[in-house]
C-alpha cells in the first residue's frame, strides 16, 4: 500500500475512535477509564502485529530508547489532554480542528530539526490552514 491509502485508513480509524470516545463522555465515563481501556487494547494488539509481522521491536540502545519514551510520554499527554477536551467541547470536531494544528507544528519543527523546505507555498498554505481553523472554532 502507499502512503496516501494508510494515511485514509487511519484517518478513518481514528475518527472512529473519536466519535466513540464521545459517546462514552454522555454516558459518564471518565477519560482514565477510556485511556486504560485504548492502551490496553492497542497494546495486546500492537504486539500480536509485531509478532505475526516477526517484528523485533525489543530495543538495546540507549539514545533510541530514550527517544522512544519520550514518544511515549508526548503520546500520554497527547491522548490524555485530547480525550478530556473531547468530552467537554460540545462537538468533538472542534477539540480535532484544534489539535490539526499540529500540522503547522510539525512543519515547522521538521524545519528546525531535519532542515525540511519551507517554501513560500508551503507558508501561506499554512496561514490558510491556520484561518480555516480559526474559522471553525469561532
Amino acid at each position: 500500500m502507499n502512503w496516501l491509502l494508510y494515511a485514509v485508513l487511519g484517518t478513518l480509524s481514528l475518527s472512529g475512535m473519536f466519535l466513540a470516545i464521545k459517546k462514552l463522555g454522555t454516558i459518564d465515563i471518565k477519560p482514565n477509564t477510556i485511556l486504560v481501556y485504548l492502551f490496553i487494547v492497542a497494546s495486546i494488539l500492537f504486539i500480536v502485529y509485531n509478532i505475526i509481522t516477526k517484528n523485533n521491536f525489543l530495543v538495546a540502545e540507549k539514545n533510541i530508547l530514550l527517544l522512544l519514551m519520550l514518544v511515549g510520554i508526548f503520546s500520554f499527554l497527547g491522548n490524555l489532554f485530547l480525550t478530556k477536551s473531547m468530552l467537554l467541547a460540545k462537538n468533538p470536531g472542534y477539540t480535532l480542528v484544534i489539535s490539526s494544528t499540529n500540522v503547522i507544528l510539525v512543519t515547522v519543527g521538521s524545519y528546525f530539526l531535519f532542515k525540511s523546505e519551507i517554501t513560500i507555498t508551503k507558508l501561506i498554505g499554512m496561514v490558510i490552514a491556520l484561518i480555516g481553523i480559526i474559522m471553525v472554532i469561532i
